[in-house]
C-alpha cells in the first residue's frame, strides 16, 4: 500500500490537533486511543454501570418545559445580554469571558457584498430533576433524556425571548457555560425573584438544589438564508 502524501496528512493532523487542544480535548484523546487500539472509538459504557445515581431517576417524573429559541449571529454576547433587559447582570458575561461558548451559526459571504446567515430555531428543554444533584449528575440525567448540551446563546436567548419563564422557573442553570473568576469556577444561570430578572453566576462545586432547572437542546430546525438579522 502506498504511503500517504504529506499534503493529504496535513489537514487531518491539523484538525486533530485543534480538537485535542480544545475544550473537549480529553474526550478526543480517549477516542483517539481507542481507535489506535482498533477498538470502537465511539463506544459508551452502559449508564446503569457508570452512572448509578442517574440511573435511579425516574425520567417520566422529571418536570420539563419546552421553548422555541431563535438563534442568529448577533455580533457580541454584550448585545444578547442587552436584548434580555435584565435587572442585574454579572460583569463576567462578556465576549472575552464567554465567547468560546458561542453557538456556531452557519455563515457564507460569497454572495455579492452581503453577509448571509442560516438562522436556526432550536427546541430547548428546561428540566427539573427534583433532587439535589452535582453538575456531572445533572449532565448524566440530561444525556439519559436524549438532550444535547447548550451554548451561551441558548441561555441568553431564553432570557431575551421568554422572560416570564425565567421568573416562573426562578433558577435556570446552564451546565455547559463554565466561567472562571479569580481562580474559582462558576456556571451561568438565569434567576427570577418576584418581578426581578438576573443573569448571574453560581458556584457549582457543592451541587444544586432540588428546585434547580437545567437546560438541554432537543432539536434544531434550520431556517432560510438571510442577509439581515431579525
Amino acid at each position: 500500500m502506498a504511503k500517504v502524501a504529506l499534503c493529504d496528512r496535513r489537514g487531518p493532523l491539523r484538525d486533530l490537533n485543534d480538537k485535542l487542544s480544545g475544550e473537549k480535548g480529553e474526550d478526543w484523546l480517549i477516542t483517539l486511543k481507542r481507535f489506535l487500539r482498533h477498538e470502537d472509538p465511539w463506544k459508551t459504557e452502559s449508564p446503569s454501570h457508570s452512572w448509578p445515581w442517574a440511573s435511579t431517576i425516574d425520567l417520566e417524573k422529571i418536570q420539563h418545559r419546552e421553548f422555541k429559541v431563535g438563534i442568529w449571529p448577533i455580533t457580541t454576547i454584550e448585545q444578547m445580554v442587552a436584548a434580555g433587559k435584565y435587572d442585574f447582570v454579572d460583569p463576567a458575561h462578556t465576549t472575552n469571558a464567554c465567547g468560546s461558548r458561542r453557538m456556531h451559526v452557519e455563515k457564507r459571504d460569497d454572495w455579492e457584498s452581503n453577509n448571509w446567515y442560516r438562522v436556526l430555531t432550536d427546541t430547548v428543554v428546561a428540566f427539573c430533576i427534583g433532587h439535589e444533584a452535582t453538575r456531572l449528575q445533572a449532565m448524566q440525567v440530561r444525556w439519559l433524556m436524549g438532550l444535547r448540551e447548550v451554548s451561551i446563546d441558548h441561555e441568553l436567548m431564553i432570557g431575551a425571548q421568554h422572560p416570564q419563564a425565567q421568573i416562573d422557573l426562578q433558577q435556570v442553570v446552564n451546565l455547559d457555560s463554565v466561567v472562571c473568576v479569580n481562580g474559582e469556577q462558576y456556571v451561568s444561570g438565569l434567576f427570577g425573584d418576584g418581578n426581578q430578572r438576573q443573569l448571574d453566576l453560581i458556584e457549582y462545586k457543592r451541587g444544586f438544589s432540588k428546585v434547580t432547572w437545567f437546560l438541554g437542546v432537543e432539536s434544531t430546525t434550520e431556517g432560510n438564508w438571510q442577509s439581515s438579522l431579525p
